[in-house]
């Protein structure tokens, strides 16, 4: 089989794996962890992904990305997802765990420091903003108070609950905006 064929077929091998359900996916790290973040993971109709990293970082996941973190997500261990990842994708075992911790290191990297270049450090490749079509907004945040808890897992909330509340033209006015 020469190289243009093994392409042709691994690429409709690919193509025959069916996708993660779409759907919204996120995790939060314990309270009482020393360093903070959370992960907004949205799988798309085609099994790519959108990874919010503590809504203000976006990386954009193909299908496999995508299925790595989910399990991340859903904290699978690097043993486990890699039986996982080499199953469904017949590779081996050792490259399946080198992916999955090298994918784990660099968003979990992303969600604890502010102060790394992802494109420079962890050649993490750069998609201008709106070149990738989404079925939804990143992100919309609209607090209606912060006389709460700040405890919800959407929550980004980083007000005094004593913060001062917005008028209903002040609301109108930022809903016509969006």
């Amino acid at each position: 089989m020469n190289v243009m064929a093994k392409l042709d077929w691994l690429k409709e091998w690919f193509s025959k794996q069916k996708p993660l359900a779409k759907g919204m996916y996120q995790y939060r790290t314990p309270p009482d962890a020393e360093e903070r973040f959370r992960l907004h993971l949205r799988v798309e109709e085609d099994g790519y992904g959108i990874l919010v990293i503590n809504a203000a970082k976006v990386l954009h996941l193909n299908q496999t990305a995508t299925e790595m973190a989910k399990m991340m997500i859903d904290e699978v261990q690097p043993e486990e997802a890699a039986q996982a990842i080499a199953r469904r994708y017949h590779v081996k075992r050792e490259q399946a765990r080198t992916d999955y911790e090298e994918l784990r290191e660099k968003i979990f990297l992303l969600a604890r420091t502010d102060e790394i270049c992802p494109i420079t450090y962890l050649d993490v490749q750069r998609i201008d903003p709106f070149k990738t079509p989404a079925s939804a907004p990143y992100r919309m945040d609209f607090a209606l108070t912060y006389a709460c808890n700040n405890d919800c897992g959407h929550c980004y909330v980083g007000r005094p609950a004593d913060f001062p509340q917005m008028g209903l033209a002040e609301w109108k006015q930022a809903i016509d905006a969006c």
